[in-house]
C-alpha cells in the first residue's frame, strides 16, 4: 500500500466505528473527531508524495478541484479538522423526529420532532390520526410514519451527519482510485467502499418505518452480492452491441432477458461519467410505501456517488385510474408492460416500452410507441432522483 493509501483505510475503519457507536453519544462523539481529523491526512500524505506523481498540479485539479470546489460538505470537512484540533470538539447534538411519508416528495412530509424518546409513541399515533383525518383513502392505505434519529453538527445543521461522513468519504475514495489508475496501480480491494459502510446495520437502526397498512414496524434492508468476475454472458446475450450508447444497450438486454425468462426483476443501474456501473441493485417492493422508501433512499446514493445517469428497468402493471378513493393496489389491472428509463445528471430523459402479451405458457413483447413520456408525464418516483442531480450540480 502507498502511505496515503494506507491512511485512507484507516479513516474508512473510523468511518466504520463512527456507524457502529451512532447510539453511544460519548463514543460516537470521539469516533466523528477521529475520522475528521484522519481523513484531512489523506490529501496531505498524496501532497507529499507529489515528487513521484506526473503532473501533480494537474492531476490534482482534475481529481480533485473539480469535483470539491464549491462543494458545501467537503468545505465543512475541512474547517471541522482545523476547528477539532485548534478548539476542540464539534458541538454535535441528537434528534428524533417522526414523519408522515405518502409520496415520493419528502416535501410533502408531515414532519414532528420528538424532545423525549419516551413521547415517539404519542407522535406516531398523532401522524396516523392526521393520516386518517385528512388523506383520501388511496393515499393513505400506502402511507407510513417514518421514525428517524440523528446526529447533526451545529456547522452543518441540514445534514445528517453520518450520511455527510459517508460523502466525504467517497469522494477522498474516489480521489484515491483515480490516482491509483493514474499512477498504473490498483487501489487495494481491504478498502471499502462508501456504498458498503453506508449499508450497515446502523441504517436499520436510525430510521425505521411503521405501516398504515397493518401497524407494523418495519426497517430497510440491502443485502450486498459481490460480482463473480468469471461470469460470461449466455448465448442469448452474447451478441449485444455494446460499443452503443448505454441507453441503446440496456434496452436490448432487456428485451432479451424478459423473452428468456418471461419476466424481468426491476433493476437499477447507476453510472459514473466515464459510463462505468456505480451500482446495480435489483429490488423487489411489497407495496407502494416500499417503492416511496426506495427511491428516496436511492436518491441519497446518487449524490454521494456523484452519478451521471441512471437506467431503471421494471415490468409494470396497466391500471384503471383508482382516483383517491381507491388504493393504487386494488385498482383494475388492464395489462402489463415491460419499461426502461434512462435519465441524466443533464436532465435528459429517455424512455422505451413494451407491451407484454401471454397465451398459455407463451410471452411475446410488442413496442408500444404511444407510451411517451410527453404522453404519460415524467414518473414520479425518478423525481427524486432528478431532484438529486440537481443537487450534484450546486455542490
Amino acid at each position: 500500500m502507498q502511505r496515503w493509501e494506507r491512511r485512507l483505510s484507516d479513516a474508512a475503519h473510523a468511518l466504520t466505528n463512527c456507524g457502529e457507536t451512532y447510539f453511544e453519544p460519548d463514543l460516537f462523539r470521539r469516533n466523528v473527531n477521529q475520522f475528521l481529523t484522519i481523513i484531512r491526512t489523506v490529501t496531505f500524505l498524496i501532497a507529499k508524495d507529489k515528487a513521484n506523481i506526473p503532473d501533480y498540479e494537474k492531476w490534482l485539479s482534475s481529481a480533485i478541484g473539480k469535483y470539491w470546489s464549491g462543494d458545501e460538505v467537503m468545505l465543512w470537512a475541512k474547517e471541522s479538522r482545523n476547528y477539532i484540533e485548534k478548539e476542540g470538539d464539534l458541538e454535535l447534538y441528537s434528534s428524533l423526529s417522526v414523519a408522515l411519508v405518502y409520496s415520493y416528495f419528502a416535501e410533502n412530509d408531515a414532519s414532528i420532532e420528538i424532545g423525549r424518546s419516551e413521547l415517539l409513541s404519542g407522535g406516531i399515533k398523532k401522524l396516523m390520526r392526521l393520516a386518517e383525518a385528512e388523506l383520501p383513502h388511496g393515499v393513505s392505505a400506502a402511507a407510513a410514519v417514518k421514525i428517524e434519529r440523528r446526529w447533526v453538527a451545529n456547522t452543518l445543521p441540514n445534514h445528517e451527519l453520518l450520511q455527510s461522513m459517508i460523502y466525504v468519504y467517497s469522494r477522498y475514495r474516489q480521489a484515491c482510485v483515480e490516482l491509483a489508475e493514474y499512477l498504473g496501480i490498483i487501489l487495494s480491494p481491504t478498502i471499502p467502499t462508501a456504498e458498503s459502510i453506508g449499508e450497515g446495520e446502523v441504517h436499520q437502526r436510525r430510521v425505521s418505518y411503521v405501516k398504515f397498512s397493518d401497524k407494523a414496524s418495519y426497517s430497510k434492508l440491502t443485502h450486498r452480492v459481490e460480482i463473480d468476475r468469471t461470469f460470461t454472458p449466455p448465448i442469448w446475450l452474447k451478441d449485444v452491441d455494446r460499443t452503443r450508447p448505454n441507453f441503446e444497450v440496456y434496452a436490448e438486454m432487456a428485451e432479451r432477458t424478459f423473452l428468456h425468462f418471461g419476466n424481468h426483476l426491476a433493476m437499477v443501474f447507476v453510472f459514473a461519467e466515464d459510463g462505468t456501473i456505480l451500482q446495480h441493485l435489483a429490488f423487489t417492493p411489497f407495496d407502494q410505501v416500499d417503492k416511496f422508501i426506495f427511491w428516496r433512499d436511492l436518491a441519497e446514493r446518487i449524490v454521494y456517488l456523484r452519478a451521471e445517469s441512471l437506467i431503471f428497468v421494471s415490468e409494470s402493471w396497466v391500471r384503471k385510474d383508482p382516483g383517491l378513493l381507491t388504493p393504487i393496489a386494488q385498482a383494475e389491472i388492464l395489462g402489463e408492460m415491460l419499461h426502461v428509463h434512462e435519465l441524466k445528471r443533464t436532465g435528459e430523459v429517455s424512455h422505451k416500452a413494451w407491451d407484454i402479451e401471454r397465451v398459455g405458457d407463451q410471452v411475446s413483447l410488442a413496442i408500444n410507441n404511444n407510451d411517451t413520456l410527453e404522453a404519460s408525464g415524467f414518473p414520479n418516483y425518478l423525481v427524486p432522483i432528478r431532484e438529486a442531480f440537481t443537487r450534484i450540480h450546486k455542490r
